[in-house]
């Protein structure tokens, strides 16, 4: 295991996603909810033997460093403005705790070579 707790994380989606990629109706596409669950994806995918894309597309989420590294089609967050966002959210329940607002942060689709 790493300082960050990212290879048992790898491991856990590349288990996940092996059980998933070995139904006889397998998906043609796996969104991940994070870069690192699509890199156990992709993990999965390769030790099947599955050509990616051609016969799953992997996406993760955020892209960070490592969805560049693996080439991985992924949703980039833009997060300054989230973490922004979020400190203003916690003052305004702070000063009003009742008060209820809905925010929309503006995501983008960064293709690259796994989908």
């Amino acid at each position: 295991m790493d300082a960050l707790g990212f290879v048992p994380k790898v491991e856990s989606a590349r288990a996940a996603a092996k059980e998933l990629l070995s139904v006889g109706d397998r998906p043609t596409a796996v969104f991940a909810s994070d870069d690192i669950l699509a890199a156990g994806a992709l993990r999965a995918a390769h030790d099947l033997g599955l050509a990616i894309p051609g016969d799953v597309a992997v996406v993760g989420f955020d892209d960070g460093d490592l969805a560049e590294a693996l080439d991985l089609t992924t949703v980039r967050q833009p997060l300054e403005e989230s973490g922004r966002a979020a400190m203003e959210r916690l003052l305004q329940q702070l000063d009003k705790p009742a008060t209820v607002r809905e925010v929309a942060l503006r995501l983008e689709l960064v293709p690259r070579g796994t989908s």
